[in-house]
């Protein structure tokens, strides 16, 4: 390893929130009590929330975030709602009488949301697996929380909460916390109690709600789905007991009770989100042979990394997934073994390649911490960039200490904070205090000499240092993408057979590469490999990019079919990037074809696209 530039807690950036606009400085929310009626007729939550606060200053006015919301009565105060900007609108509360520094008081907002919501999807039965009955799902992260409920929608406030739904039975509803109490009333609707013990950030409130069936895996875990599919989910996710044992021998015990996973319709936008007890996932992770699991992975780290510990601001996003992103790797390796470790940092890498030819639909560079503008919204900027840059340093930083050491200095970092927040200069600071209490002055100096903080947390580019993690499969599958690259008939192709992650990583680079091939090459591979057969929307996403760019039109309709039915935008603004940019009219057809079925954010980045 080179040495760079001195190592500077002076070089790391004071973060800021900028995408709120409470006043969250001079007053705090500790509890908040949620009371909904889940009103499918109008595709709208009515009821109030109740904020429990306290005063860090003596205030009169209390701001929070509001976003497509009917707020309808403060008792105790009056209100103004600013003008919509793109993050919202600024909730003005002033309240009858001021509040002196250190005292506490309640905050009861009686408001609805509105059926156009952008953190809400408000599904038809039709929409559902299995045509019955409809559904409904939040995605609150980044900024969205505020269209779900008025609040101080900043990272940097966690608060503990308890709820109350109502819902039209047969359906089930589901919050980010454990049921407490369940009861069917004789007029036909089910009441549902909740208690989420610890403090989170706003964007992890979640609610779900459809007919929605559970199969319990292990001691504290499960899977939730529709009825049709409950099983063929449970059956895939039958390890997850087993992923949480392994996160908690690496860190230490699982901050809460249980882990489910609930299995939401196809137009969820992310592969998972991690909601606490309640992970939400894509269908897309059920293939039937377990390949795309890690994405439980990934979201179970969540619980430790984002969940108990969660970025101050989302300036200092990489804190959350470039934690997670890390441990999962460690996960993945003792589960699955030293290759497979390896195959991860692969993989990240040709994500990063991906996000610096602007293949992926979210604009080029890798700004590890990126700068946001006043009241920009977060989702602009933020991306793989956070998981994959984030992981890669992280990792080196391991290969500077030890993984011994640099896990005991994780865990500590954690249990320190006890479920609190953390910006990019803490955690440096963190990390400057741990090197020097465990190493001698002259030892300290080398390891932080090799450290260039301007390039690892401010460069667009590559990661700096970029580790040897080739290995024997790995090389074999390169051979075999250069022999399809000249033509050639490779052997050997069983290598696929046997890793799937091998083969996502080949269609990966043939995405990466599109220039090098043609129709005919496709074509080529097609007869051998069986791609476009493959039911992993991982292989998919870059065989069809490739696919689109290079007018490989036997499978177009394929694709076109696909992009109606896959609302994950991991997959979906890759492919409407490489079609816009080969048939614009098509892009804009398909998108108004489908655009009942993608979620508001989704819906939002592709036309960004197609502007």
């Amino acid at each position: 390893m080179e040495e760079s530039k001195a190592f500077s807690l002076e070089d790391v950036r004071i973060t800021d929130d900028r995408s709120t606009f409470s006043n969250y400085k001079e007053v705090k929310t500790n509890k908040i009590h949620f009371d909904w009626f889940v009103n499918f007729e109008t595709s709208q939550l009515e009821g109030k929330v109740t904020l429990k606060m306290t005063a860090i200053t003596d205030i009169q006015t209390v701001i929070l975030d509001s976003w497509q919301l009917n707020i309808i009565n403060i008792p105790g105060a009056t209100f103004k709602l600013g003008e919509e900007k793109d993050i919202g609108s600024k909730l003005e509360v002033i309240l009858d009488s001021k509040v002196t520094s250190g005292s506490n008081f309640d905050l009861e907002i009686e408001y609805t949301t509105l059926p156009n919501s952008s953190a809400l999807s408000w599904l038809q039965p039709d929409q559902t697996l299995d045509k019955e009955h409809p559904f409904l799902f939040s995605q609150s992260q980044s900024i969205y929380a505020r269209c779900v409920f008025p609040c101080q929608d900043t990272p940097s406030i966690k608060t503990t909460y308890t709820g109350k739904t109502k819902v039209k039975s047969p359906l089930t509803v589901l919050l980010s916390a454990d049921v407490v109490s369940e009861e069917t009333t004789e007029d036909g609707f089910k009441i549902t109690e909740f208690d989420m013990p610890m403090p989170i950030p706003s964007y992890l409130v979640s609610i779900c709600a459809g007919n929605l069936s559970f199969r319990k895996i292990g001691e504290r875990c499960g899977v939730y789905a529709e009825e049709s599919y409950v099983d063929t989910c449970a059956e895939e996710f039958e390890d997850m007991e087993k992923f949480l044992k392994v996160g908690e021998e690496i860190l230490f015990e699982y901050p809460l009770k249980n882990y489910f996973v609930v299995i939401l319709p196809p137009s969820f936008p992310y592969g998972g989100m991690e909601n606490p007890v309640t992970t939400f996932a894509t269908p897309t992770i059920v293939v039937g042979d377990k390949s795309a699991v890690n994405v439980v992975c990934h979201e179970i780290t969540h619980s430790w990394t984002g969940n108990y510990l969660t970025n101050s601001n989302w300036e200092d996003f990489w804190l959350n997934e470039g934690f997670t992103r890390y441990i999962e790797a460690k996960m993945v390796h003792r589960l699955y073994g030293e290759n497979a470790h390896k195959l991860h940092l692969k993989k990240g890498l040709s994500s990063l390649q991906g996000v610096l030819q602007n293949k992926t639909g979210k604009g080029a560079g890798c700004v590890l911490v990126p700068e946001l503008n006043e009241h920009q919204n977060p989702d602009d900027v933020l991306g793989s960039t956070q998981y994959e840059k984030g992981y890669y340093f992280l990792y080196y930083l391991e290969l500077l200490l030890t993984e011994e050491k640099f896990l005991e200095f994780i865990r500590n970092y954690l249990k320190t904070r006890e479920g609190g927040n953390i910006s990019t200069r803490e955690f440096v600071a963190e990390l400057i205090d741990f090197i020097k209490s465990n190493y001698d002055e002259a030892k300290s100096q080398e390891i932080l000499s090799m450290i260039d903080l301007k390039e690892w947390l401010y460069s667009g580019e590559l990661p700096p240092v970029i580790h040897d993690s080739d290995f024997e499969e790995w090389k074999q599958m390169e051979v075999i993408f250069d022999q399809f690259k000249d033509g050639k008939d490779p052997a050997n192709l069983d290598i696929f057979k046997e890793n799937v992650g091998l083969l996502i990583a080949f269609t990966q680079k043939i995405m990466l590469n599109e220039e090098h091939f043609d129709s005919n090459i496709l074509a080529k591979i097609d007869e051998a490999l069986h791609i476009s057969e493959n039911k992993n929307c991982e292989v998919l996403v870059g065989w069809y990019y490739a696919a689109l760019k290079l007018d490989y039109s036997v499978i177009h309709d394929q694709i076109y079919k696909f992009l109606g039915e896959v609302g994950r935008m991991k997959f979906v603004l890759p492919l409407f990037k490489a079609l816009t940019e080969v048939n614009k009219e098509k892009a804009e057809s398909i998108y108004d074809d489908n655009k009942s079925f993608y979620h508001a954010i989704c819906k939002g980045r592709i036309q960004k696209i197609l502007a």
